[in-house]
């Protein structure tokens, strides 16, 4: 799926519906693994509403964008490698969001709208909230690729995110990163 060309190819029918269900489009949120699903459909949008704003969503200690490799304790998102359907010029800007972030913001959606979904779900949203509430009256996708079942031992656990250390306190907006090399990897940030 990392260098496979019809994995981003195969999401037109996905770009279809959405154009289908919504009308225009103006922001693209997704997590970013293997680049697949975000700039499949983004190809797709891009070619009704050039002027589509993407927005990729990683993780701390994620190489995709440029960070440096380490361990990563938020999964399904960020990698150790450079997938060849991940293309840079796609994204209009990039959110790290960590581990903790995730996890609470995950809950935070199955408590809210009873989403039960995975924390690169969480991660996806606090992002495209974010943006929207920045943004009203723009059409906004946000792709929430995992299920919760598979997290109602982790994520879904107050005593395993204690015991992990994950306390957090969702931040208002995210930090801004001047360039590649001020990221911060204890809370929320993008760049542009």
């Amino acid at each position: 799926q990392y260098h496979n060309a019809e994995n981003p190819q195969s999401y037109g029918s996905v770009a279809e519906l959405l154009v289908e269900c919504l009308g225009e489009i103006h922001c693209l949120v997704g997590t970013v693994g293997s680049g697949g699903s975000v700039c499949g459909t983004s190809d797709f949008l891009r070619q009704l509403f050039p002027d589509l704003y993407v927005i990729g969503v990683d993780t701390p200690a994620s190489v995709l964008f440029g960070l440096p490799d380490g361990k990563r304790a938020l999964r399904g998102l960020g990698n150790s490698l450079h997938p060849q359907n991940v293309r840079h010029n796609v994204f209009d800007e990039v959110h790290w969001v960590t581990a903790a972030e995730a996890f609470w913001e995950t809950r935070a959606l199955h408590r809210a709208h009873a989403m039960f979904r995975g924390p690169t779900s969480g991660a996806a949203h606090l992002v495209a909230e974010w943006w929207s509430r920045n943004h009203p009256g723009k059409t906004t996708v946000v792709f929430f690729p995992d299920p919760g079942d598979r997290y109602l031992s982790t994520v879904y656990d107050d005593a395993w995110l204690q015991a992990g250390g994950f306390h957090h306190q969702r931040p208002d907006a995210p930090a801004e990163a001047q360039n590649l090399s001020h990221v911060p990897s204890d809370r929320w940030s993008r760049y542009s």
